[in-house]
């Protein structure tokens, strides 16, 4: 059976750039997984383009793991509007090197018509 989540992104746990396979932290904000209680899940599956603080949707199936648990295993996803503190916190990750925080805070509109222009 497919269930919904959507919410805020964590933390990315881990990623393998060769595939794009990603284990996401996702902060639940809605969920029509009607017996799921937690206010987190694990996320798993292939994303090219998710950024941590950032809002998304993920649609998939609920899975076992025998050592970490309930996850969800994804079959699509999609991503909201980029906030402006989602923004910042990319802008200023190791993607970008020599950018920091308040640089990324004072330049946010300018870094993300330069980064939409790329991709």
């Amino acid at each position: 059976m497919e269930f919904y989540f959507s919410g805020t992104i964590e933390r990315i746990i881990f990623e393998n750039p060769s595939n794009f396979f990603r284990i996401l932290l996702l902060d639940i904000e809605d969920t029509d997984a009607e017996d799921f209680e937690d206010f987190e899940i694990i996320v798993t599956g292939s994303m090219a383009d998710v950024m941590e603080g950032e809002d998304y949707s993920f649609w998939g199936s609920l899975v076992q793991h025998p050592k970490y648990g309930q996850q969800l295993k994804i079959s699509r996803y999609e991503r909201a509007k980029p906030s402006s503190k989602g923004l910042v916190k990319y802008f200023s990750s190791d993607h970008f090197k020599g950018i920091g925080v308040k640089t990324a805070q004072k330049n946010r509109p300018t870094l993300w018509r330069r980064y939409r222009g790329h991709h």
